[in-house]
């Protein structure tokens, strides 16, 4: 929050909007909802699920541009907008200019969390459709490495051959999966029954999608986000050494199983 958005007004904006919309304030959450679970998926399904979202928020316009305000005035999109504008100045001097509107293109995706903003209160139930949505990814790695004789599966998926990624391509399968396993560290670490289980799952399948991409700059970030998630939460969170233990010994244990299946692929990425 800068000192820029005030925090009464921003209430004020929500509850105007609850007040004169609480049915599109369901179907928000819905299209949103569906937006991030197939944020994961084929390029085509990601492409096109993102569009309903979009356009509700326009159809939304009159009774949520107050919230319109704080949602796109977040620090996150006012930096996207000024990298979009230096970027459109540097296309005068760009000798490839096509290629730098693709490349200016690519940060639409920014727009996404001012899109979700006025859904932001159920962020829960966000994270659940990320989390939905990387499951549904990782189904795509085990099509991916068992095939099953389908024959639309074999079309649909990458083909690289020692390297399993699904329909992503493995570099940017393996950066995925690194954000996945921040996203269920927290829940796997400082998270209570149910929440703790399905955490260390995530956190573990997570981490072997990391190693089955074959990419290592991946698998440095992975080791690195592990070693600073233990750090946080012991130094700061004061989580028990012993449940510290215990999560990091159940994954490591997984990942060593994955490795070992998985030690011809691997070895040909060292």
């Amino acid at each position: 929050e800068g000192n820029y958005i005030d925090r009464d007004a921003c209430n004020a904006a929500f509850d105007r909007m609850h007040r004169r919309d609480a049915i599109g304030d369901k179907i928000h959450l819905i299209l949103g909802f569906g937006a991030l679970m197939c944020l994961f998926g084929p390029v085509t399904m990601t492409e096109i699920a993102i569009l309903p979202l979009v356009a509700f928020f326009f159809i939304r316009v009159v009774n949520t541009l107050p919230v319109w305000i704080h949602g796109f005035g977040q620090p996150p999109i006012l930096a996207t907008l000024a990298l979009i504008a230096f970027m459109f100045i540097a296309l005068s001097w760009s000798p490839d200019r096509p290629n730098g509107l693709a490349e200016i293109g690519q940060l639409r995706w920014f727009f996404v969390m001012g899109f979700l903003f006025p859904i932001i209160e159920h962020r829960t139930k966000l994270v659940y459709a990320l989390c939905i949505g990387l499951a549904l990814g990782q189904i795509g790695q085990v099509l991916d490495a068992f095939d099953f004789g389908i024959e639309p599966v074999a079309k649909l998926v990458e083909n690289h051959p020692g390297r399993i990624a699904g329909w992503w391509h493995p570099v940017v399968g393996g950066g995925l999966l690194v954000a996945g396993m921040g996203l269920h560290l927290p829940a796997a670490m400082l998270g209570k029954g149910r929440t703790r289980i399905i955490g260390l799952l995530g956190l573990t399948i997570s981490s072997v999608g990391v190693l089955a991409t074959g990419t290592r700059g991946a698998w440095g970030a992975a080791l690195l986000l592990l070693v600073l998630g233990v750090l946080i939460v012991v130094r700061i969170k004061r989580v028990p050494i012993k449940r510290v233990v215990a999560v990091g010994g159940l994954a490591l244990i997984a990942v060593g199983i994955a490795g070992f299946v998985l030690r011809d692929s691997i070895m040909i990425r060292v």
